[in-house]
C-alpha cells in the first residue's frame, strides 16, 4: 500500500512538473515577445529557480502593461483639468483625450453601445501610445457618455459647475434639476474614486498653479489615476492658471436655486452624494461682496444673420457659420434642387426653441411635418448644427442628422455633403466618409463646396494625423482700421496658450518696398514677383503653411488666432467681391471660428481722417463711401458673432469673456492687464494704460454735412443701435 501511494505521488509530481514546464514555455514566449530580457542561464537553472525568475519577469511585464491601460477622469464643468493645456503644463507625459475625440466612428447609437465603442477606441489608442511610452487619460466632462474604464471623478460644488454651464450656454441652458440629474447619474453609475477639486486645488484665482497646494493636488490626482506623479512642481505658466468663479457667475447660479431644490430633487441629492452644503456658502460670500450685476451687451442684428423675424432676448438657433457653409455647398452642388429658404427655416427653428427644452421636440416635429422632404432634411441639419454647439448634446445632434438622412431625396446631393461635414464636426469621421463614398462624392469637389476643411480632415486621417489635431480650428478676428482692433487683439494675445498673428491678408496690395529686408517672409516675393503669380498660387501656399503652423502649435498645446487686415480687402482699390476674404481662405482648408468687432462708424472715420489714411486708400474719402464699404464688409461676415468696441472699453472683462466663448479660448481676467507686454503691428491708436470710453474727435463742417445727408451711414448706425 505505501509503495502504491509512492507511485501515485511520483505520477502526480510528474504531472505537476509537466504543467509547470508548459506554463514556463508560455511565460518565456510571452516575455520574449515583450522584449524583456531572459536570463542566459535559463536552460541550466533548476525548475524552481527558473519558475521564480519567470514569475518576476511576468510581473514586470504586467506592471509595464498596466501603466498603459487607459484611465477615465470625469471632470465637472468649469474645472481646469478638462483643458488639454492644463495637462500639457502639469503632466506633459500624459495624453489627455476628450470623449468627443474618441467617437470618430460612432453613428446614432444607444448610450450602452456608445460606451462599448468608446472603450474599444480608448483601448486601441492606448495600445498605440504604448510604443511611445505615453499613458492615456480619457476626459469626460459633466454627464457625457464615457467608456467603461477605471479612474476617478474630479468634482466640485454642483452650483460651481452650473455657473459654468450658464456662462457657456446662455441661449438654451439646462434647468438646474436636469443638469444635476445628469451629473448624479454619471457619478453614481461608475465605480471611480471621488476627488473634490476644492480640497486639491486653488480655485480662488489668487494663487499660481505651480503652488505647493496645487502640486500636492496633482500628486493626489496621479495616485487616483495610477499615473507616475511629477517629482517637482511645473514652472509658473499662464497655461496652468486655473479658472476661477466670479461673483457675477456665483450670483446667477444662486438665483436658480429654490427652496424646493434645497430640500429635494436632483440638486439636493447630488449635494448629499458628494457631501456638499446646499447653501454653498463660498458663493454667497462672493455674491455679497460683489457690485451690481454686469449688463451683457445686446447681440447686434448682424449676429442674427440680418433676419428681421428674430427677436432679441428670445432663444435663437446657434447656426453662425453653418448657413454660410450650406450656401456655399448649395452653390456648387445644388443645381438639381430648389433654392433653399434659409431665412424662413432659421426663423422657424427660433420659434421652436422658444417652446423650451421640453416643448421643442413636439414643436419641431410639427414644423417639419408641413415641409417638403428637402426642406425638412435641411431643418434637421440646422437643428443638428445648433445642438452641436451645446455641451452634452452630441447625441441629439446625431439623431437630427440621422433623421435628415432618412428624408434626403436622391437628387439632393448637396445636402449629403452638408450632412457629412456636420458628422466630421462631431467627430464621426467614419460615418462622414461612408456617406461621401456611398454618394459618389469625390474629394475634388469638396474644397469648392466651402465645407470648412472636411476633405482636408479626411486627407489628414489617411496620413496618420490625429482626429483632435484635424478638428482643431484656426481662430480669426475681423475689423476695420481705427476701430480698436489692436487693443482687443492684444488682450486676446494675453490669454493662456494663445498665439496671435497680426494684420494678415495674403492677397493684400499694401506692400512694403521690394528692397526691404524680410528674409522670413515667403509670400511677399510671390506678390512682388516681376513675373505675374496667380492669386491661387499665393492662397494655396498660405493655406499649406497655415496648416503646418496650426498643427505644430496644437502639438505644443497652443491656439492660433489670425487678426485680419480687412482694410486691404475692403478699403483699397481692390474689388472685395472679386477675391476671397481671409476667413474664406482659411475655411476652405481648415476648421475656423471667427468674431467681428465693430466701432461707431463716425468715430472710426474721424480717426482715419486724423491719421491721414483715408484719402490714401479710399476714393472718394467721404463718410458715405466709408459707410458703404463698411456695409459690404459686414455682409461678407453676416453670420459671424459681433462684439462692439464700446462694450469692450466699458466692460473689458465681460466682452473678453464673450470673445473667448465664441472662439473657444481659455478666459483669463489678467489678460487685460497683460496686454501691456504684447506688441503687435497696427498699434497706432490708444497708448494709455487705462481702458475707457474716449471723447469723440472734433467734427468738421464737411463731415457734419455728410453725416446729415448719408442714408447708408444712418442705416449702418441703426444696425447696431448707434446714434448717428
Amino acid at each position: 500500500m505505501p509503495r502504491k501511494s509512492k507511485k501515485k505521488e511520483t505520477r502526480d509530481h510528474e504531472a505537476h512538473e509537466a504543467r509547470a514546464l508548459s506554463s514556463l514555455d508560455s511565460a518565456v514566449a510571452l516575455v520574449e515577445r515583450s522584449g524583456l530580457p531572459v536570463a542566459d542561464a535559463a536552460q541550466k537553472a533548476s525548475l524552481p529557480s527558473l519558475l521564480s525568475r519567470c514569475e518576476a519577469q511576468v510581473k514586470a511585464l504586467q506592471a509595464q502593461k498596466a501603466s498603459y491601460v487607459p484611465r477615465l477622469l470625469r471632470v465637472f464643468p468649469g474645472l481646469d483639468q478638462a483643458r488639454p493645456a492644463w495637462w500639457q503644463t502639469q503632466l506633459p507625459s500624459v495624453l489627455p483625450v476628450k470623449t468627443s475625440q474618441l467617437g470618430g466612428d460612432i453613428d446614432v447609437v444607444s448610450p450602452a453601445l456608445q460606451k462599448q465603442v468608446l472603450s474599444a477606441a480608448a483601448g486601441s489608442l492606448a495600445k498605440a501610445l504604448q510604443r511611445e511610452g505615453r499613458p492615456l487619460v480619457v476626459l469626460a466632462e459633466g454627464g457625457d457618455v464615457a467608456p467603461t474604464l477605471g479612474g476617478a471623478a474630479l468634482v466640485c460644488h454642483p452650483l460651481r459647475a452650473y455657473a459654468h454651464h450658464l456662462g457657456t450656454t446662455p441661449n438654451m441652458p439646462l434647468a438646474l434639476d436636469r443638469f444635476c440629474q445628469s451629473l448624479f447619474e454619471a457619478v453614481a453609475s461608475s465605480s471611480v474614486t471621488i476627488l473634490k477639486a476644492e480640497e486639491l486645488f486653488d480655485l480662488s484665482g489668487q494663487g499660481d498653479a505651480s503652488s505647493v497646494r496645487d502640486f500636492l493636488g496633482v500628486q493626489s490626482l496621479c495616485k487616483a489615476l495610477d499615473l507616475k506623479a511629477p517629482r517637482l512642481p511645473p514652472r509658473s505658466s499662464s497655461a496652468a492658471t486655473p479658472k476661477y468663479l466670479t461673483a457675477e457667475e456665483a450670483r446667477r447660479a444662486l438665483a436658480c436655486v429654490t427652496d424646493a431644490d434645497r430640500k429635494e430633487g436632483a440638486y439636493a441629492l447630488l449635494c448629499k452624494e458628494l457631501n456638499y452644503d446646499v447653501e454653498w456658502s463660498e458663493a454667497a460670500q462672493l455674491s455679497k461682496a460683489a457690485a451690481a450685476p454686469l449688463a451683457l451687451a445686446p447681440r447686434p442684428a448682424s449676429f442674427a444673420m440680418s433676419l428681421p423675424t428674430r427677436s432679441e432676448g428670445l432663444p435663437q438657433a446657434l447656426v453662425s457659420g453653418f448657413v454660410e457653409r450650406a450656401q456655399g455647398i448649395y452653390a456648387t452642388l445644388g443645381a438639381q434642387s430648389n433654392a433653399p429658404e434659409f431665412s424662413s427655416l432659421v426663423a422657424g427653428l427660433d420659434r421652436c426653441l422658444q417652446a423650451g427644452e421640453e416643448g421643442f421636440p413636439a414643436a419641431f416635429d410639427a414644423m417639419v411635418h408641413a415641409l417638403s422632404p428637402e426642406h425638412a432634411a435641411l431643418s434637421h441639419l440646422l437643428a443638428a448644427a445648433h445642438f452641436q454647439r451645446l455641451p452634452g448634446h452630441k447625441e441629439t445632434s446625431l439623431k437630427h442628422i440621422a433623421k435628415a438622412q432618412a428624408l434626403l431625396p436622391a437628387h439632393a446631393r448637396w445636402l449629403r455633403v452638408l450632412a457629412a461635414s456636420l458628422l466630421s464636426d462631431l467627430g464621426s469621421l467614419g460615418a462622414a466618409m461612408r456617406m461621401l463614398i456611398d454618394d459618389g462624392v469625390h474629394s475634388d469637389v469638396l474644397p469648392a463646396a466651402h465645407n470648412e476643411g472636411l476633405s482636408a480632415i479626411l486627407c489628414d486621417l489617411s496620413s496618420g494625423t490625429s482626429v483632435a489635431q484635424s478638428l482643431e480650428p484656426v481662430r480669426t478676428i475681423h475689423h476695420f482700421a481705427c476701430t480698436g482692433g489692436t487693443l482687443i487683439s492684444k488682450c486676446i494675445a494675453g490669454l493662456p496658450d494663445t498665439v496671435v498673428f497680426s494684420e494678415i491678408d495674403p492677397l493684400s496690395d499694401i506692400l512694403m518696398p521690394s528692397t526691404r529686408f524680410t528674409p522670413t517672409d515667403l509670400l511677399r516675393p510671390l506678390r512682388q514677383s516681376p513675373l505675374p503669380v496667380a492669386d491661387e498660387v499665393v492662397v494655396k501656399s498660405f493655406q499649406r503653411t497655415l496648416r503646418t503652423i496650426r498643427n505644430e502649435l496644437f502639438n505644443n498645446g497652443q491656439n492660433l488666432v489670425l487678426r485680419d487686415h480687412a482694410h486691404s480687402c475692403f478699403c483699397t482699390q481692390q474689388d472685395p467681391n472679386a477675391r476671397p476674404t481671409l476667413r474664406e481662405m482659411v475655411a476652405e482648408e481648415l476648421p475656423v471660428l471667427s468674431v467681428v468687432t465693430v466701432r461707431h462708424p463716425l468715430d472710426s472715420f474721424l480717426s482715419l481722417e486724423a491719421a491721414g489714411w483715408g484719402a490714401k486708400f479710399l476714393e472718394p474719402f467721404t463718410l458715405e463711401e466709408y459707410a458703404r464699404r463698411y456695409v459690404t464688409f459686414l455682409e461678407r461676415y453676416k453670420d459671424v458673432p459681433v462684439v462692439l468696441y464700446e462694450d469692450f472699453v466699458s466692460q473689458p472683462q465681460t466682452a473678453l469673456r464673450k470673445i473667448c466663448d465664441v472662439l473657444n479660448l481659455p478666459f483669463a481676467p489678467d489678460a487685460i492687464e497683460g496686454r501691456e507686454q504684447v506688441h503687435l503691428s497696427g498699434d497706432s491708436g490708444r497708448h494709455t494704460k487705462d481702458i475707457s470710453t474716449r471723447a469723440r474727435r472734433k467734427i468738421s463742417k464737411q463731415v457734419a454735412s455728410q453725416r446729415e445727408n448719408s442714408q447708408v451711414y444712418h442705416d449702418l448706425c441703426r444696425r447696431f443701435g448707434y446714434t448717428p
